[in-house]
């Protein structure tokens, strides 16, 4: 989390809500909210607060528990088929299929053709 990071780097650094407060030119409460969670500094003060902390905005703003191997994607993909929704990803993986299956086959379709033809269908 972002206010986390912010709050490690300040402490790293031994300095006081107030002197990043200073340096974004903010009040003390608005670092503590950054820190919190419940507020997310601009890109401005997000370079500002790289530069003092000898990061590059990246590495300040990236998630480090993010994992994409935990998304269970075939239950994303049914939930979002029953809900038969129009530029979900299950609806797109769909068009996506169909053209390229087609294409190999011989279709001359193009690809919003065949959305076209299968968005008549559902």
């Amino acid at each position: 989390m972002l206010g986390e990071k912010i709050k490690l780097y300040r402490e790293n650094k031994n300095m006081a809500q107030c002197e990043i407060a200073d340096i974004l030119g903010v009040k003390s409460a608005t670092i503590s909210k950054y820190e919190a969670g419940t507020l997310e500094p601009n890109i401005e003060s997000l370079k500002k607060l790289a530069e003092l902390f000898d990061v590059s905005v990246d590495e300040l703003v990236k998630e480090d528990d993010f994992d994409v191997s935990k998304i269970k994607i075939l239950e994303v993909l049914r939930e979002q088929k029953n809900m038969k929704l129009k530029g979900n990803l299950y609806h797109n993986t769909q068009i996506t299929f169909a053209y390229n299956t087609n294409h190999i086959e011989g279709s001359k379709l193009t690809e919003d053709q065949t959305r076209e033809s299968i968005e008549k269908v559902v």
